[in-house]
């Protein structure tokens, strides 16, 4: 350790009382605040803190770890991100990590296990619902308090990821506790492998070694990757929780959410004195994967009853939907509770999503479709796929074959202009690197222009009207461009603000900012920008994260007070604000609403995360109805016509009445019938209804249109 770390005395206002631990990112001190408040302070090296690119991001990163508020998790109290040295405190909490405990007493027992999960889980579901994945859940990172756990540098962690990811053939973590996508597509990682690392943590605290145990990282790489865990030895009342959370894909873990309703369903049948039912050995673990995904779904739909469906061997398979063949391939009968139609001759067409648009192992296909004015364009992972919107076919476009990375931003109906931007983004150490902003004209299939961009980060863009803005969060500088030629027209550097993105919203050019500084002032900043010369028409601060959802040109509707969310809760304080001068409208409600939700100038309608759609009267915040929509949603809700369409995760799509509730049709279910159906296994911005035809995307890799009665 250098000597120079042990003589700090002071950070910021903390005084220094001695080092709590020290790593190749940073040192942790345990200090106190005047008022007396013990603080665990990490101070991030001088190499680390002479980047700028980790400096921009380490400072995104403590913005959006403020926003975590939960009982299981060490809340951050103070930040200093432009200063020499970089500095986070978070609260102290005292009590020895789980990497410790085990070392020190050996495994936990079955119920203290149980209590340990509980915890993890819910410090998972507040990090996740802030935006951020941990990506390096581990004993090390668990504290043992006497109220429950902590998980600790949920922050810094992914501040450090970003960067170290960007780099080729770097992967950041710890191998025994990381999840395959990590090893094999790092710059993929997601929620699911927080969920995958607290699979592998329970094994740990249940056992006391890891579930792919090895003599070096490279094997046990190999081991997380290709092997089954080894559980031997692990509680039979844990195998439920632990043996989902394992699955090699992302999309065949549960969430946050699904494990809480799982551990509440069982802890209330524990302590009701009823007897488990045998747990499943070594060689029926390959059924107890089906089984145990399909019982936490039956869980989530039906409630606490359900949890037994974890236990008895998996009801016989169903038989797999039917591939709709043409024209006329008829529809699943409509349920006796609605009102549904359901004729024959609803499909209009089924296509296969072409080869190469996305990596061979993964189900997430689609990221976005966009309605071109008669086709459907959609992005992949590796580049876009055009649909012929009457009758499915793939066109050929000159975007076809791009080198790296294809991002739609936008699409014109009017013109049939679709607006990309091609390329990829820079890696770590190169100050800059070209993308190409384009305009592809879709009834040709041929580019009207394209521009080089200079890069530093991944591209923001949006488009405003007949104008183009791109976003470059490293320089703090937006750029806008002519749509119609491609011609530079302005360019906007942020001297009182940090940029951090663009705000796609029909009430103009919105910007999201955060102030310079740590004046204690609000986290966030709304700015509405005139797209003819890119000058502030107004601003606003904000008291969390901005999220736009919905309004038109006269009113801006926003998620604007995430800080003031009841702490069971993922929801904010829906305030709906003037495009003209960005004030409070007079006479409008203020309610609660979840960031998956839709709004129009009268109604907004909130998709839940159990599948609950509730709408609420914007003026006088009365709840005018609430329905399930009868299984696990897929995205955010779309509301057209006075009609709701929500996908859900085994392919249905369902159409319900905005201003009643009342259940208009649902189509016949699409999806993979070797795959269990999940969320997350198929894109989240793939559904467009265009004159009352329904285009979406399935988990069995297609594309389809629906064209029900009126």
């Amino acid at each position: 350790m250098d000597l120079s770390e042990e003589a700090v005395t002071h950070i910021g206002h903390y005084e220094v009382e001695r080092i709590l631990g020290a790593g190749g990112m940073g040192v942790v001190y345990l200090a106190v605040s005047p008022s007396g408040r013990q603080a665990a302070v990490k101070v991030i090296r001088e190499r680390f803190a002479s980047d700028p690119l980790f400096r921009v991001r380490f400072a995104r990163e403590v913005e959006a770890a403020r926003a975590v508020s939960g009982a299981f998790t060490a809340p951050v109290i103070d930040a200093d991100t432009t200063g020499d040295l970089p500095w986070m405190a978070t609260l102290y909490v005292p009590g020895p990590t789980l990497a410790e405990q085990v070392a020190a007493d050996g495994p936990m027992a079955a119920d203290e296990a149980w209590q340990l999960a509980s915890g993890l889980v819910e410090a998972l579901r507040d990090i996740h619902r802030a935006g951020l994945v941990h990506r390096d859940l581990k004993p090390g990172n668990i504290l043992l308090a006497d109220d429950g756990p902590r998980v600790i540098d949920f922050g810094i962690s992914r501040a450090i990821d970003s960067d170290a990811l960007t780099q080729t053939g770097v992967i950041v973590g710890t191998p025994p506790f990381m999840a395959p996508e990590q090893f094999r597509a790092p710059k993929e990682t997601g929620p699911a492998a927080d969920v995958f690392a607290l699979g592998s943590v329970l094994v740990h605290a249940a056992t006391g070694r890891s579930p792919f145990e090895a003599e070096s990282p490279y094997a046990i790489a190999w081991n997380v990757v290709h092997e089954p865990p080894a559980l031997d030895g692990l509680p039979q009342s844990l195998l439920p929780i632990v043996g989902p959370c394992l699955a090699k894909e992302p999309a065949d873990r549960p969430t946050a959410d699904d494990l809480l309703a799982l551990l509440g369903s069982r802890a209330h049948r524990r302590r009701s004195g009823r007897a488990a039912q045998p747990v499943r050995t070594a060689g029926t673990r390959r059924r107890v994967k089906a089984g145990v995904a399909a019982g936490i779904a039956l869980t989530i739909a039906a409630g606490s009853a359900t949890a037994w469906a974890l236990y008895p061997d998996p009801p016989p398979k169903a038989p797999p939907a039917a591939a709709a063949s043409g024209p006329s391939a008829p529809e699943a009968p409509a349920r006796e509770d609605s009102a549904a139609i359901a004729p024959a001759g609803w499909a209009r067409w089924e296509t296969p999503i072409p080869p190469g648009i996305s990596p061979p192992a993964s189900r997430s296909v689609l990221h976005r479709c966009l309605w071109t004015g008669k086709d459907v364009l959609c992005e992949g992972e590796n580049g876009i796929a055009q649909f012929d919107g009457a009758t499915g076919k793939v066109l050929p476009t000159a975007a076809d074959g791009a080198a790296g990375t294809v991002t739609l931003v936008a699409a014109v109906p009017a013109t049939g202009l679709a607006y990309l931007m091609l390329g990829g983004t820079p890696e770590l150490g190169e100050e800059s690197r070209t993308e190409t902003l384009a305009a592809l004209d879709t009834r040709t299939g041929t580019f009207r222009w394209q521009r080089p961009v200079a890069v530093t980060a991944a591209t923001d863009a949006a488009l405003v009207g007949d104008v183009l803005v791109t976003g470059d969060p490293n320089e703090n500088v937006l750029r806008a461009w002519s749509a119609a030629s491609g011609e530079p027209l302005w360019t906007r550097e942020f001297a009182e603000h940090r940029y951090v993105r663009l705000l796609h919203h029909p009430a103009g050019l919105l910007v999201e900012g955060m102030p310079k500084g740590d004046g204690g002032g609000p986290e966030a900043v709304l700015l509405r920008l005139s797209p003819s010369d890119g000058k502030t028409q107004w601003q606003r601060g904000t008291h969390g994260l901005f999220s736009g959802i919905g309004g038109d040109q006269d009113t801006l509707i926003a998620v604007d007070d995430l800080t003031g969310r009841p702490k069971d809760s993922s929801t904010g304080r829906l305030v709906q604000v003037s495009a003209a001068d960005g004030k409070d409208l007079p006479g409008r409600a203020a309610v609660q609403v979840s960031a998956q939700a839709v709004a129009s100038d009268s109604v907004v309608i909130d998709l839940r995360a159990d599948g609950r759609l509730r709408a609420v009267d914007l003026v006088s915040g009365k709840e005018l109805w609430v329905e399930d929509t009868g299984a696990d949603p897929l995205q955010g809700p779309v509301l057209q016509d006075g009609r709701v369409y929500v996908q859900t995760t085994n392919g249905e799509i369902v159409t319900r009445d905005a201003g009643t509730g009342r259940e208009l049709w649902r189509s016949a279910p699409r999806r993979d019938p070797e795959q269990p159906v999940s969320r997350g296994g198929i894109g989240a911005f793939t559904l467009i209804v265009q004159d009352g035809t329904a285009y979406g995307a399935s988990s069995r890799s297609t594309v389809f249109a629906l064209s029900p009665p009126r």
